[in-house]
């Protein structure tokens, strides 16, 4: 108990750094924006059901295997491994309350020796699979978790792991907003950790990740977050042991070291323009339609940006960054490949009715919804023809 006292306090220290370099930070210097297409997107595949009764109605996380397999978090009382062109390859668990059993799994991670962590907030419990000789996922162990539910910084199961020079973990962690806490951010940061991903000490103060509006009652706590309030993309780039981290306030692209030494390393394109009223109006009456107080109502119109946010996701995949740009033309292109300075690579236009997951080896994942029904998608991106491009 004490160490992890001893840990809240380094937390909440570096809560008190971040606070005062929250100011936007724009740059002349950035790159214009797109007017082009240079790639186009090609599907590799499509999936509703992978098997008779077997659906993806929608699709909470995907996780990536070293042999380049998808493992994903759909209904949350299983896990589904499927290979790089979508067939299914096995499927992790069922419900109830016995090994290798699910009630609820809140998250997983998949270490870089293909160790599978899930974490069973229902359950109260992580459980930990690896593949035997048969390449069958098993049960290898399992532990029952700690519950402080009085901290005020709430340590959360880790978001991602990474390897370590020293042959431990790295792990990228998120603290979130907790019922006696007094913040308004979601924050990321990184902490070695042990091979059951006990945290040990954290290698980098908290950054702020996500405005969210905390609303408290004599009787409970609520939260709601958006992507039009302040939010910002942390990025960890483990090659170098380095944070990039980019607010979707600003085009500046900060690199963090071990150290907690800022560098500006480049800045994106961006698009300034006014925030559309309606969509606030729409969200918040969506809110007044369930009853909600008015002084929670309009605690979260207060933290809405007043103009567009400048990027709707940034994904890193080895040396690029993948880029969704907000535009206020809607059939401009929407999407940037860049590196990890800035420099634009590729220029293409997203799907309509999609939603980003993931990028992993040069592949856009995400759900796409078709009539009302959602599949997973993967899409590969292809350079353009460069006579049609001067066509255009």
């Amino acid at each position: 108990m004490k160490t992890r006292n001893n840990f809240a306090l380094l937390i909440c220290a570096g809560y008190l750094l971040t606070i005062s370099c929250s100011g936007e930070d724009l740059s002349t210097e950035a790159p214009e924006m797109p007017g082009n297409v240079t790639h186009d997107l090609t599907k590799v595949f499509q999936i509703e059901e992978l098997e008779e009764n077997l659906f993806l109605n929608y699709i909470r996380q995907l996780e990536f295997l070293s042999n380049g397999n998808i493992m994903i978090l759909g209904e949350p009382k299983q896990l589904i491994e499927i290979n790089t062109q979508g067939e299914l390859l096995s499927i992790i668990g069922r419900e109830g309350r016995g090994p290798g059993e699910f009630s609820t799994i809140n998250r997983f991670v998949i270490t870089p020796d293909d160790t599978l962590h899930v974490f069973d907030s229902a359950n109260a419990r992580h459980q930990i699979f690896a593949r035997n000789s048969d390449e069958q996922w098993i049960l290898a162990r399992g532990k029952i978790t700690e519950t402080q539910a009085d901290q005020k910084l709430i340590i959360d199961f880790p978001v991602h792991v990474y390897e370590s020079d020293d042959h431990a973990y790295r792990a990228l962690m998120k603290n979130r907003v907790g019922f006696s806490d007094t913040t308004t951010m979601y924050h990321n940061f990184i902490m070695e950790a042990d091979h059951n991903l006990k945290p040990s000490r954290p290698v980098s103060f908290l950054k702020p990740v996500q405005d969210a509006a905390v609303y408290r009652s004599n009787v409970s706590v609520a939260t709601d977050s958006n992507f039009r309030f302040r939010r910002a993309f942390y990025l960890y780039n483990s090659a170098k042991r380095e944070i990039i981290y980019i607010k979707n306030t600003s085009n500046k692209i900060t690199v963090i070291d071990d150290k907690g030494t800022e560098r500006n390393a480049g800045h994106l394109p961006f698009e300034h323009y006014s925030l559309n009223k309606e969509i606030v109006d729409d969200y918040i009456n969506s809110y007044s339609n369930f009853g909600y107080e008015s002084d929670r109502i309009q605690l979260i119109r207060s933290k809405f940006l007043d103009r567009e946010p400048y990027y709707v996701n940034i994904f890193l995949d080895e040396s690029q960054l993948w880029v969704q740009l907000s535009r206020k033309d809607k059939a401009a292109p929407d999407w940037v490949i860049t590196s990890l300075t800035g420099d634009i690579q590729a220029v293409f236009k997203g799907p309509e009715d999609f939603r980003p997951i993931a990028v992993h080896n040069g592949r856009l994942y995400g759900a796409k919804t078709v009539d009302y029904v959602h599949y997973l998608t993967s899409f590969e991106v292809v350079e353009r023809d460069p006579l049609s491009i001067r066509i255009n």
